[in-house]
């Protein structure tokens, strides 16, 4: 078999990055203050080189299969107790 290819949360790692934003406003920018526009609109890879530049590790991004697929599990679980709950008020 091939090497698995890694899958990050992005949307968590660009929510952090935001907060970090966020928290700077508070209390002051400095030169490592990430750009909050700059953190909305840039892609992928470029949020995970700069990660490392605010404290960030990447590796506490990484999204694990067994979690996504444990997931899945989780919403199909709770569709299919949706629908007998509205099997049972008919």
């Amino acid at each position: 078999m091939g090497e698995k290819k890694v899958k990050y949360d992005y949307n968590r790692l660009r929510r952090d990055l935001q907060d970090e934003y966020l928290a700077a406003m508070v209390v002051g920018f400095d030169e490592n203050t990430p750009d909050l526009m700059d953190i909305q609109m840039a892609p992928n890879e470029a949020l995970l080189e700069a990660a490392p530049r605010f404290g960030y590790h990447i590796e506490d991004y990484v999204i694990d299969e067994e979690d996504e697929e444990d997931k899945e599990d989780k919403e199909e679980d709770d569709e299919d107790d949706e629908k007998e709950e509205q099997g049972e008020k008919k």
